[in-house]
C-alpha cells in the first residue's frame, strides 16, 4: 500500500483506566478516521499530570482487538502508558510512531489550572516529546454517565478537520479541548480560547471515619480571576460553547529573556 494511501495510526490513552466509558465513546469516533491502538491504565489515574511510575514492574497486557483498536492495559501513569507504547509497540528509534495521540474523553474539567495537574493532558505532552501531534478531550462534569452527544457530535467536526488535513496541530504545541456537559442541541458551537486564570481555595474538607478518626479530603472551590468577558476556557464552556487552547510544552518567558540578562546575570566574567 502506498504511504499517501494507508490510514492515519493513532495512540489512545487516557487517566480514567482502560475500563472507561469515555475512552470506548473516543475509540469509536476515531476508528471512522484512523486504525486506533488504546493503551491505557488499568485503573484510574486521575490528577497524575506528567508523572512517571517508578521503582514498580510494570505490566503490558494485550487485553483484545476488536473493530474499533486494538486494546492494551498498563499498570502505569498515563506518561508511561505514552512511553510504553512509543517503545514497545510503536517503535520510537525507526521512525514508528503513530501519526497522532489522543487522550480523553476524560470525564471531568481540564481547563484552567486543571490542565496543570491533568494526566489527560500530562500524555499529550509526552506525544509532543516524542514529535506526535497531540490532542487531549475533556467534558467538564464527574457523572461518568453523563450525556456525551456534544462530544459524539462537535468532537467529530473538530477530528473531521484535523484528519482531513484542514488544520494542522502546531509542532510542540497540543490542543486541549473542553466540552460543556450537556446534550449538543444546546451547544452554542466551538470557540478557541486560552487557558483561563483561577486557582482552587478551601481545598480540604474535614472528615472523620470510624476506623482511624479525622481525616482531610481533598475537595474545593475554584475561585475564578478572569476578568469578565475573556476567552478563558472555563468562561467559554461556563457560555456554553466548546473550547479549544493551544498549549505550548515550552514554558519559557520569552519576553523576559532580556530583563534576566540586563538584571541578573554577571556578563562580566
Amino acid at each position: 500500500m502506498k504511504e499517501k494511501d494507508r490510514r492515519p495510526r493513532v495512540l489512545l490513552t487516557n487517566d480514567d483506566g482502560v475500563s472507561s466509558r469515555g475512552l470506548k465513546i473516543f475509540a469509536e469516533l476515531l476508528a471512522k478516521y484512523a486504525e486506533v491502538t488504546v493503551v491505557a491504565p488499568e485503573r484510574a489515574q486521575s490528577g497524575m499530570s506528567a508523572a512517571l511510575s517508578l521503582e514498580q514492574a510494570l505490566y503490558l497486557k494485550h487485553l483484545c482487538r476488536d473493530g474499533l483498536a486494538d486494546w492494551w492495559s498498563f499498570n502505569g501513569t498515563p506518561v508511561s502508558c505514552v512511553k510504553v507504547a512509543l517503545n514497545e509497540i510503536f517503535d520510537y528509534e525507526t521512525g514508528d510512531v503513530p501519526d497522532f495521540l489522543f487522550s480523553g474523553v476524560n470525564i471531568g474539567s481540564n481547563c484552567s489550572v486543571a490542565s496543570i495537574y491533568s494526566g489527560t493532558l500530562g500524555a499529550c505532552i509526552e506525544g509532543i516529546l516524542y514529535n506526535v501531534p497531540s490532542v487531549g478531550f475533556s467534558i467538564c462534569t464527574h457523572d461518568e454517565e453523563c450525556d456525551m452527544s456534544a462530544v459524539e457530535t462537535f468532537g467529530d467536526r473538530i477530528l473531521s478537520r484535523i484528519f482531513s488535513g484542514a488544520y494542522h496541530i502546531k509542532a510542540d504545541t497540543y490542543l486541549n479541548v473542553n466540552f460543556p456537559a450537556l446534550p449538543s442541541s444546546q451547544i452554542k458551537g466551538i470557540k478557541a480560547g486560552i487557558r483561563g486564570r483561577g486557582r482552587w481555595i478551601r481545598e480540604y474538607a474535614h472528615r472523620k471515619d470510624e476506623e482511624n478518626g479525622a481525616h482531610l479530603w481533598m475537595d474545593g472551590t475554584f475561585e475564578d480571576i478572569e476578568p469578565e468577558g475573556s476567552i478563558g476556557d472555563h468562561s467559554l464552556v461556563q457560555g456554553v460553547y466548546i473550547s479549544i487552547v493551544p498549549l505550548s510544552v515550552d514554558y519559557t518567558d520569552y519576553q523576559e529573556l532580556s530583563n534576566i540578562e540586563q538584571l541578573l546575570c554577571d556578563t562580566t566574567l
